[in-house]
């Protein structure tokens, strides 16, 4: 029941929302604008995606658990705007999102 609620009230944001003009904090703001709308390709992703091929074609019988490319590329965008002391990881994450991790990290 709770999961039909996030799905109802997501699709309502979705369909309401227009732009990121609405958003009240500024944090939030700048982050919105800074870090999740960052669309411009960076150096750095052609390195980590040829590694990712690689893996791909070298264990594709394993089903490497993995995010997409879009997933991982904001994950480092995250990482490198707030550029964290110690990062926590729980559960089983994927080669590739650590090479982002490490990267936004430096």
């Amino acid at each position: 029941m709770f999961n039909l609620w996030i799905v109802k009230n997501y699709l309502q944001h979705r369909l309401k929302a227009k732009n990121r003009h609405g958003l009240h904090s500024p944090f939030v703001y700048r982050l919105v604008d800074e870090v999740v709308y960052d669309f411009e390709y960076k150096m750095l992703y052609n390195e980590v995606e040829q590694h990712r091929k690689a893996l791909l074609i070298s264990d594709k019988k394993a089903g490497i658990l993995q995010n997409s490319p879009k997933v991982d590329q904001l994950i480092y965008r995250l990482a490198a705007d707030w550029q964290p002391n110690a990062i926590t990881q729980f559960g089983t994450t994927s080669v590739i999102t650590d090479s982002y991790l490490k990267k936004g990290d430096q």
